[in-house]
């Protein structure tokens, strides 16, 4: 028999073509891999950069040198640092608190509404959408002594030269800014609510305050607490209002955590300083988001 006939063709195999759910791994790569790409140069790095450069001194100029805990431990004897720290927690409580209960009431009276609800999410979301820099001229120019607020009040009240109400002034800025949004978050939650449940409480003889306290907020309370979330995540990070309204006074009243962080960086140029502040406020933050979430999370197991 022939050598050519006896040979045994080995045939070729074709390459199998990927399996789907690979195929859907590489596409879901393809769409993480610019955001994640984002947040290692823009968040994750800078994030590094600032824990490193805390254990050290420097001041912009020459190379930055180690000296340890020594900013950490300068904090403590800076006053300006504690009440920064102070200014930003009432900052955090007059904002989250007051706003989520305005939020409440808001969706409420929108929850009895019949026609034109569209139109009145989107008044409440307008400001929102306004740059934080236009917000604050506009709202710099109605405090001025004869501006829009004192001349309707009727009053003469030094909204940005007085401690008090400068820390006034911001918060109210800010509350108007964010309310909307958290009108909405709270409405959205009003109508996944049952209207069985209600209709229930109301054959029962149950009020509309009956209604309002033992059945909607309870049922509210996931949302609240999100509210309260994001809310306080802003605050502590509150820095373009009071760096265009006050610089940080009169005498530090309006002065956050986040604008003395600025100062201290780029105004005296204390770099590891800045960066150690930096670290404390990352810090401050993580440890409410756990504790609001642990909140958030056992009010969805209830």
């Amino acid at each position: 028999m022939d050598d050519s006939t006896s040979a045994i063709v080995t045939p070729h195999r074709r390459e199998r073509p990927a399996s789907l759910p690979r195929r859907e791994a590489r596409v879901g790569i393809a769409f993480v891999a610019p955001t994640f790409l984002w947040l290692t140069v823009f968040v994750l790095g800078p994030s590094v950069a600032a824990i490193v450069l805390s254990f050290t001194e420097w001041f912009l100029v020459g190379s930055p040198k180690f000296v340890g805990a020594a900013n950490y431990l300068a904090l403590f004897e800076d006053s300006a640092f504690g009440q920064a720290l102070i200014v930003t927690f009432q900052v955090a409580a007059g904002v989250a608190l007051p706003g989520s209960v305005l939020a409440l009431v808001l969706a409420l009276l929108m929850s009895n509404v019949a026609r034109g609800r569209a139109a009145y999410q989107a008044v409440f979301y307008l400001p929102l959408v306004i740059p934080s820099v236009v917000s604050s001229i506009i709202w710099g120019a109605m405090y001025l002594g004869q501006g829009v607020i004192n001349t309707l009040l009727g009053t003469q009240i030094k909204w940005l030269a007085d401690p008090v109400w400068a820390l006034v002034s911001i918060l109210m800025l800010m509350v108007w800014t964010n309310v909307g949004y958290y009108t909405i978050l709270v409405f959205a939650g009003l109508q996944d609510i049952p209207a069985e449940i209600l209709e229930a409480a109301s054959m029962d003889g149950a009020g509309p305050l009956q209604r309002l306290v033992h059945i909607i907020v309870p049922l509210l309370r996931p949302v609240l607490l999100f509210v309260l979330v994001i809310a306080t995540t802003e605050a502590l990070t509150l820095f373009v209002q009071p760096y265009l309204l006050t610089q940080g006074g009169p005498g530090g009243a309006t002065q956050t955590l986040s604008l003395y962080i600025y100062q201290v960086g780029f105004s005296f140029g204390n770099v590891g300083k800045a960066s150690a502040m930096a670290v404390v406020l990352l810090v401050i933050a993580i440890l409410f988001a756990i504790v609001q979430f642990r909140a958030l999370r056992s009010s969805h197991d209830d």
